[in-house]
């Protein structure tokens, strides 16, 4: 990982001395306001995220289109990475893709390029769009004081986490994970950069914890907005980790809106305005919870079903739930919004509760008692 590209492919130099004045904080949680861990029920101070880059300007994950999600208004980008044979990170979803050489179409696996043979191809046959090196992109998004989503396709984060320090942008950087379990098998290497942020798609609540117990990056869950209504919602939000939500479509922000610590734009254009007045949630309104149930039974490895309302008309009125003790009992969340279906899942003998609350504060506890 020695060479490295300036945003326009050029090699760059890098020093010892160049190495020692990386942008990095002396104090693992001197970050501050960037990366801290807000509440889970903070929609109000929602993160929102060009997907990859401001894709609706200029083609996706490339430099242009984190340049123009700066000046559309985003301060964070989510973008794709992957390295060629020769151990570049470049920009790019997949392996394999259909590139343009002095505009003639040439189909190529990155997997199996060497860096030095794709420089200077690009997405467009008109040549706007060059094949961005990460290095190029980390410089575009110092220049502009933006933060990122490093959505690592293939390669290793500890290569991402290389190219970052010797970029200055290691306070920039969010990484990803597929899985707790994934991101727990490198706890070594994140507890070396306690203040980098990790996302991970949710799991179960023993993989939750066991990451929890060892780790102090911040942490945020990720999940597909068609992907809310299942028990790995409940995960996340038990253990008081934010969301970061993809694929969001604003006939959608009913669901994601409320709960939402970060959003992407994957499926529509979505501008920076309507991100934000999408997130512009009335939460001064008094809300009241009826619930179908006083207390719960259930049997160990059976399931029931639970249900209840509120009176609130607006975002702030949906009922959402989970189980303080997932390991006891847990929730598959079959609807959302004013009224609300669930099913309580009995794991293990014991008790919990159901807990029942709105974006507006209103909180509702349930007994459940597995036998």
């Amino acid at each position: 990982m020695d060479r490295l590209y300036d945003w326009k492919g050029n090699t760059i130099d890098i020093t010892d001395e160049s190495l020692s004045l990386q942008n990095v904080p002396a104090d693992s949680y001197a970050v501050g306001e960037r990366f801290k861990d807000i509440d889970v029920l903070g929609g109000q101070n929602c993160k929102i995220i060009a997907h990859p880059g401001y894709h609706v300007v200029a083609h996706e994950n490339t430099v242009e289109a984190c340049i123009e999600a700066h000046n559309n208004g985003f301060s964070w980008i989510e973008i794709d990475m992957r390295p060629t044979s020769d151990g570049v990170y470049v920009l790019a979803h997949n392996a394999k893709n259909t590139l343009y050489n002095n505009g003639t179409s040439v189909y190529i696996d990155l997997s199996e390029s060497n860096y030095a043979d794709v420089a200077g191809y690009t997405w467009d046959k008109d040549g706007k769009y060059p094949l961005a090196t990460l290095q190029g992109a980390f410089n575009a998004i110092r220049l502009f004081d933006m933060s990122v989503i490093c959505d690592r396709k293939a390669g290793a984060n500890a290569d991402i986490i290389q190219i970052a320090a010797k970029g200055s942008a290691l306070n920039k950087i969010l990484l990803s994970y597929p899985t707790f379990a994934a991101a727990y098998a490198e706890r070594d290497l994140l507890n070396k950069y306690p203040y980098i942020p990790i996302r991970v798609w949710p799991g179960d609540p023993e993989n939750v914890e066991q990451l929890r117990s060892v780790i102090h990056n911040p942490i945020y869950a990720d999940t597909n907005v068609q992907g809310l209504n299942n028990y790995t919602f409940s995960t996340p939000l038990s253990f008081g980790i934010p969301f970061i939500f993809s694929g969001c479509e604003l006939r959608t922000k009913d669901i994601w809106a409320p709960l939402a610590s970060g959003c992407m734009a994957a499926t529509e254009n979505i501008s920076f305005l309507e991100f934000k007045e999408a997130l512009d949630i009335d939460v001064s309104v008094p809300i009241k919870i009826t619930s179908g149930q006083t207390s719960i039974a259930v049997a160990a490895g059976e399931t029931v079903e639970a249900s209840a309302s509120s009176d609130g008309k607006t975002m702030a009125g949906n009922v959402y739930g989970y189980t303080e003790d997932m390991s006891i009992a847990r929730v598959k969340q079959k609807t959302f919004g004013l009224s609300v279906s669930m099913d309580i899942v009995g794991i293990k003998a014991g008790q919990t509760n159901l807990v029942l609350f709105t974006i507006s504060g209103a909180i509702v506890k349930i007994p459940v008692v597995v036998n």
